[in-house]
């Protein structure tokens, strides 16, 4: 990276800690397991004051082929649903351009809704700038389905040529 390649970072849980969107509280289900509450695939929410809230798609050269809106629709159900998205403030690297943000919620007083303290910045697909270089984050689901495929399909493509540059 410092001499200017693009080098893939996968989500997993082996990041160090806070990388990753977690929900320290979770909720309850049978067998003593816990849902993190930012894992779960929504286009849109109503009616939960805190997780994915929502997602926003920008303009980007890894999404030229993939049919979307500005926003995360059921196509991406299998790319991100039971997917921790990174913590942007945690991302390492400068100038971070956001391909696909996920706008969560945090648990808090409800006085203090839709605040800068209370609304936190997530995302499945970033870019930021390291030395001459850029570190891609993605934290999708990876499997042989046909949107996992076409998706790292384009990542791996704009990661290796040089030449396709950012929108």
């Amino acid at each position: 990276m410092e001499s200017g390649g693009r080098v893939l970072l996968f989500a997993s849980p082996n990041l160090p800690a806070g990388m990753l969107a977690e929900d320290p509280d979770g909720i309850d289900r049978p067998g003593n397991l816990r849902y993190n509450v930012y894992e779960f695939f929504t286009p849109f929410r109503t009616g939960w004051d805190h997780g994915n809230a929502a997602t926003i798609i920008a303009e980007h050269s890894v999404m030229r082929n993939i049919p979307y809106e500005a926003f995360c629709d059921l196509q991406f159900f299998e790319l991100i649903h039971g997917s921790a998205p990174f913590r942007v403030v945690a991302f390492p690297g400068d100038d971070k351009t956001i391909i696909i943000r996920s706008i969560g919620l945090q648990r808090g007083d409800s006085k203090e809704r839709y605040t800068e303290k209370t609304v936190a910045s997530h995302a499945y697909l970033l870019e930021s700038t390291l030395g001459k270089g850029s570190l891609i984050g993605y934290a999708m689901n990876l499997s042989p389905r046909p949107a996992a495929v076409s998706t790292l399909h384009d990542l791996v493509r704009y990661a290796h040529v040089q030449g396709l540059e950012k929108d």
